[in-house]
């Protein structure tokens, strides 16, 4: 049961809820069946191990695969870890298993010293699994204040902080490869007038579709944040010069603005002002560059005003 609930564990950390409560509601029934089962095999000889080492085995193998991480290089982590030794103890049950069901007197079974030495193998597998379990839950604490501090809450595109932290090393990248970037801001206009008109729920909602519009249409290349208020933020991998720049904005304009239906149907119509900047032309150092994408960008929306 131990191990039932620590597999329902697991999928919960993984994410896969509807299987996780699935797999709850089947406990109750789960704990009936395996007691009548152990009941009818216990004994002073390890039959009852023909019952209970395949049911482990099945539980730790589980486990174990929706713990490791199947990625190409496997990269260490406290959860391949954990499932490395789960599928240790599996290894390690499987043995017990066909020794018990390969044997003709289960009673010696209990006597015999290769049964104390398996038994000790046992626990030493379950004690490094559960340092493991230990690592794992502090990854995972971990991952998950790395993902606040750098996280946008609202539309959970990267933040100004983690912005700050890319363009430094696309600098230094671009530095050593002699090659050239380019950094868009983005601004929507007349922000203001809606969140007064609509009220701030719906400026927020337009907030998050706008950022699920942008980040959908921006390249795989290219890193996509919200600096804060209705200012976003584009990394350009491959804009060598301002022609080509150019060329990727207004090609990415008619994505972005447009009407969306917000709260009640509520029609709202999204309209960018964009501001494009190359490095190292338009400055080498972080501030200079932004200072001249912020300046074109107030130029595109000045030139929106005068168009009515």
């Amino acid at each position: 049961m131990a191990l039932a609930l620590m597999l329902q564990g697991t999928l919960v950390h993984r994410g896969k809820e509807a299987l996780a409560k699935a797999g709850l509601f089947a406990l109750p029934l789960f704990a009936v069946v395996l007691t009548a089962m152990m009941m009818s095999v216990y004994g002073k000889d390890a039959s009852r191990y023909i019952v209970f080492d395949p049911l482990v085995i099945l539980m730790t193998l589980a486990i174990g695969f929706h713990l490791a991480h199947w990625s190409r290089p496997v990269r260490f982590s406290a959860r391949n870890l954990s499932a490395f030794y789960l599928f240790a103890l599996s290894a390690a049950f499987l043995v017990r298993w066909t020794v018990v069901l390969a044997s003709d007197n289960k009673a010696e079974i209990l006597a015999n010293p290769f049964h104390g030495y398996l038994y000790l193998v046992l626990i030493s597998f379950t004690i490094a699994w559960n340092c493991c379990i230990i690592l794992m839950c502090n990854e995972s604490a971990h991952t998950k204040a790395t993902d606040i501090a750098n996280t946008d809450p609202l539309t959970r595109l990267p933040n100004r902080r983690s912005f700050e932290v890319i363009l430094n090393q696309s600098i230094e990248s671009a530095r050593r490869e002699t090659n050239r970037f380019a950094l868009a801001l983005i601004d929507l206009d007349e922000f203001k007038q809606i969140n007064d008109r609509h009220g701030h729920p719906t400026g927020d909602q337009m907030l998050v579709e706008f950022a699920q519009r942008l980040k959908r249409h921006a390249r795989t290349t290219d890193f996509v944040a919200r600096l804060g208020g209705d200012e976003f933020v584009m990394i350009i991998r491959d804009a060598e010069n301002p022609q080509k720049l150019s060329s990727i904005i207004e090609r990415l304009k008619p994505y972005l603005n447009g009407t969306v239906l917000l709260n009640n149907d509520v029609p709202v119509e999204i309209r960018v002002s964009i501001g494009g900047a190359i490095w190292p032309h338009d400055g080498e150092h972080p501030r200079e560059i932004l200072r001249h994408a912020d300046m074109r960008m107030y130029e595109d929306k000045r030139v929106h005003k005068m168009r009515g």
